[in-house]
């Protein structure tokens, strides 16, 4: 049983000990951030040094936006050209990907699809899938999907994202056969807060039941935050992860089952 988690659930922390802890919770794997070729090397040899499997790898997304509009879009590109660059180098096969940032993105243009048909291909020439992911606007996914057929073109399947922003969208029936990772995190319905599963109101039978018909049974992933609410304030990070854990593995058995 490989449960993993991001390493970024906190920023208080130093990584080392996030690390650390996140091991001796019991997790097998980890979600990592990528926040520049140097930084990334130095975190990744503290993860392999603790024995953790690399699920995936988050690229920088809060330029997105530029790529649509062909207003500096050299920044953005230059950074997710890195961060290929460091999954091909270290051998890592998913890199996450948004579409967009923002609630009220630009409109879709030309540019934009150039741009990330040649981000996909230039993955494709490295060995690395990209794992488009479902945030504010899963209608841009659409277009990439509809656009780009390539067989390094992914799904990354957030469920906290689809019940607090796009209710009712059904990314798993329309893209269920891309799936490649998940981010499995909770939420009220009205924010973005990434809290433990089951603290929220996602009715996760379902979601498991989709997973299933999916014959999707790769890794349970979460990407939870401590600092996003208030709701675990009194709790260490050793008890925040522990209920983390306790939550990945219920949801681990409620597949299997």
């Amino acid at each position: 049983m490989i449960l993993a988690v991001n390493t970024n659930y906190t920023k208080t922390t130093p990584f080392e000990e996030r690390i650390r802890l996140i091991k001796n919770a019991g997790f097998k794997g980890v979600i990592m951030t990528w926040n520049g070729s140097d930084v990334f090397q130095q975190e990744l040899l503290c993860v392999k040094e603790n024995c953790l499997r690399i699920e995936s790898v988050h690229a920088p997304f809060h330029m997105m936006n530029n790529l649509w509009t062909d207003e500096n879009p050299m920044e953005s590109l230059i950074k997710l050209h890195g961060a290929i660059d460091s999954c091909h180098n270290f051998a890592i096969k998913t890199l996450v990907v948004h579409c967009t940032d923002t609630l009220d993105p630009p409109a879709v243009s030309e540019c934009g699809k150039k741009y990330f048909k040649g981000l996909i291909r230039y993955a494709k020439s490295m060995n690395v899938d990209l794992a488009f992911e479902n945030i504010e606007r899963p209608e841009y996914l659409d277009v990439i999907f509809g656009e780009c057929d390539d067989t390094n073109v992914k799904l990354c399947y957030d469920v906290g994202h689809e019940n607090c922003f796009s209710k009712g969208s059904d990314v798993l029936s329309k893209y269920g056969d891309r799936l490649k990772t998940l981010h499995i995190h909770d939420n009220d319905g009205t924010a973005d807060q990434h809290i433990i599963p089951f603290d929220g109101n996602i009715d996760y039978s379902r979601f498991i039941a989709k997973l299933k018909e999916l014959d999707f049974y790769g890794i349970i992933a979460l990407e939870v935050m401590r600092n996003r609410t208030d709701m675990y304030n009194d709790l260490s990070d050793e008890q925040f992860l522990a209920k983390a854990f306790s939550a990945a593995k219920k949801l681990f058995e409620m597949r299997q089952g």
